[in-house]
């Protein structure tokens, strides 16, 4: 378990690049156009077949404040295991491109002001010239969002 530890997995949104723990990453699939799905969620695009299971895909650009995901040639899917509302369940999250697993050491690690940063960045690095956000799996859905998930998928 200490080789993963610091590892984790890079991916674009525009022009930002964000990093996920790699204990969170089920799996990295093609985009596959979504089967529409009523919701209050305007950062989901509907649900897609996942391993015989149906997840929500979330556009990682909605969903961290940014343009919306235009999809091209790079446009692919993470899907992550999250834990919310003391339930663990996939989501598909939809990024420009996947970068590159990266080890991310202690000392590299910049810590944001709380009131500077959404609850889900824990922190920052810089790595090859590139100003990096690791993001918290299991913080980046509010807990209300996590019940409409939740209940979008039947669980």
């Amino acid at each position: 378990m200490d080789e993963i530890k610091n590892t984790y997995l890079t991916f674009k949104v525009g022009e930002n690049t964000f990093g996920i723990h790699v204990e969170h990453v089920v799996e990295i699939v093609e985009y596959e156009e979504p089967k529409s799905q009523s919701s209050l969620l305007p950062f989901m695009k509907g649900l897609v077949d996942h391993r015989g299971g149906i997840v929500p895909l979330i556009d990682a650009g909605l969903k961290f404040g940014l343009d919306p995901i235009k999809v091209g040639d790079q446009t692919c899917c993470i899907v992550m295991s999250i834990n919310g509302a003391d339930k663990a369940f996939d989501i598909a999250l939809m990024v420009d491109q996947v970068s590159d697993v990266v080890e991310v050491s202690e000392e590299s690690r910049q810590f944001i002001e709380t009131n500077y940063k959404p609850g889900y960045v824990s922190f920052a690095a810089s790595m090859n010239d590139e100003f990096v956000m690791f993001i918290d799996a299991d913080k980046v859905f509010n807990d209300t969002e996590v019940i409409s998930l939740l209940q979008i998928m039947g669980k």
